[in-house]
């Protein structure tokens, strides 16, 4: 696999959720897997090592800082230099997780006669036109150019395939899921034994969120709602960054809600499962922060509803297909509408049975349609390469 910036932790193995589940796949098809990245900063991780039973190759090339010359320029060393690691490596397939390296994945699917695959995680031009329209041009012609010479594309929602349909190239959505075996569950003895060692009460409503904790999860204003809702109704935030973490506890503190606001830090993915089957309801209300939020379909939409919760999203095109329209596992709102999401979290706190009937339709449609066992099976009708060797 072709990726930008694959990077890992020595405690949990490998950190890019999609790759690692492609990875996990491949192997069980009886592939060794190899993963070449671009590392774009300086590193002391080593130039190659195996991880999980995959080899990473890490390729160093540096990017200049606010700079489009100087990317332009990188990008082309890299390609070389990629091109020359998967050449080496000889692999049945290839598949390529970025525009930024797909020149260089073309270059080798040419040279050794393989099948190539892209893989399309976001709207990358659109995304990158938000900060540099020029850029945001230049990636979207030149994935337009390349795209003629993959085999199939995938992508994660029905928003960005359509681009890729409009285009005239066969594309599959492989949504940003996870396995169903080995999640626990809403009301599950680990669950509860978590909530219990939160220091929950019976008759409290837990509001959620999971993930890194940004300036687009709307965190600020799920705290700041917190004191004109009843006091029963508590947040758990999983994840975030130490100084995140101090940010959004010096702001309960600062409203006198530091008994009911929890934010527990970087977790473990078990860990972090864990404490999202201690919610009562998820947040998925996400800022829009740009036009290429509108086809986000987020990891932590398919977290809630495996573990059989409810959820809050925002009313994006995408999202709202899923949960609302087709899972009927939640309630979709506009992200900027406070006044309606917080008379939306307190309906659903005082109507236990809504939300049961929904986490409950959430979990089906997860174990149905969208856990990655139901996305494995989306792969194999796609390419021989995807059927067990």
């Amino acid at each position: 696999m072709f990726h930008d910036d694959f990077v890992r932790d020595r405690t949990s193995g490998l950190t890019a959720p999609r790759p690692t589940l492609q990875a996990d796949f491949l192997k069980r098809l009886g592939y060794d897997v190899h993963l070449v990245c671009w590392i774009k900063k300086e590193t002391s991780c080593p130039e190659r090592e195996v991880i999980n039973d995959a080899t990473v190759h890490r390729v160093v090339c540096l990017v200049p800082p606010d700079s489009f010359v100087g990317k332009a320029k990188a990008m082309t060393r890299v390609q070389k230099l990629m091109h020359r690691v998967v050449t080496g490596i000889k692999p049945d397939g290839i598949i390529c997780h970025n525009p930024e390296v797909l020149r260089g994945a073309v270059r080798a699917k040419k040279r050794l006669g393989v099948p190539l695959f892209y893989d399309s995680h976001e709207d990358w031009p659109a995304m990158v036109a938000e900060e540099n329209p020029r850029m945001g041009s230049w990636f979207l012609k030149l994935e337009k150019k390349l795209i003629k010479n993959v085999d199939h594309t995938f992508t994660v929602g029905p928003g960005i395939a359509k681009k890729f349909q409009a285009w005239g190239v066969p594309v599959t959505v492989i949504h940003n899921s996870r396995s169903m075996h080995g999640v626990p569950q809403r009301g599950s003895e680990e669950a509860c034994a978590l909530r219990r060692s939160l220091g929950y009460q019976e008759g409290d409503f837990i509001l959620g969120f999971v993930g890194n904790l940004t300036p687009e999860s709307k965190i600020d204003m799920l705290i700041k709602l917190l004191p004109a809702l009843p006091d029963n109704i508590k947040l758990l935030l999983a994840g975030g960054r130490e100084d995140v973490v101090r940010e959004y506890s010096e702001m309960a503190k600062s409203l006198k809600l530091q008994n009911r606001v929890h934010i527990t830090g970087r977790l473990s993915s078990h860990q972090m499962m864990t404490h999202v089957a201690c919610f009562d309801l998820g947040s998925a209300i996400l800022e829009l922060a740009s036009d290429n939020y509108l086809h986000r379909c987020p990891h932590k939409i398919f977290e809630y509803m495996a573990v059989g919760i409810p959820q809050l999203i925002s009313d994006f095109p995408d999202m709202k297909s899923i949960v609302v329209d087709d899972a009927e596992c939640g309630v979709a709102l506009d992200p900027e509408d406070e006044d309606g999401i917080q008379e939306t979290i307190r309906a659903l706190s005082e109507n236990q049975e809504w939300c049961r009937n929904m986490g409950q339709k959430g979990r089906k449609a997860f174990e149905k349609k969208y856990c990655w066992e139901r996305m494995e099976e989306r792969y194999a009708l796609v390419h021989p390469f995807f059927v067990k060797k």
